[in-house]
């Protein structure tokens, strides 16, 4: 584990993040789509994790570096394109007033 936020409450509710440094070496077919290769890497993925009365309900992984998605690319691995999935947090609008900025 590289590092980690919690942001679950007393009542075991809401969400934390874990990210962990993975190191790969393709030796077994994977959904066999992919036949192993022998080739070896890192991944860096984020497991955002959902909690509901202190269990884990649902977690969403998202990759922070390339080269597993680009190796499994190169290999046949077909990849949606075009598309636009919910986003996994949203933000929301704050009003605010503006201020002229001053530099000095």
């Amino acid at each position: 584990m590289v590092d980690y936020i919690n942001a679950i409450d007393e009542n075991g509710d809401s969400r934390a993040v874990m990210t962990v440094n993975l190191y790969w070496t393709h030796v077994q077919p994977f959904f066999d789509v992919l036949q192993p290769t022998g080739r070896k890497g890192t991944s860096v993925e984020n497991l955002i994790l959902t909690a509901k009365d202190s269990k884990v309900v649902r977690i969403e992984v998202a990759d922070t570096t390339l080269d597993l998605v680009i190796y499994m690319h190169e290999n046949g691995w077909a990849f949606p394109q075009n598309i636009q999935p919910k986003p996994i947090i949203e933000g929301i609008e704050r009003p605010f007033e503006k201020a002229a900025v001053q530099f000095r």
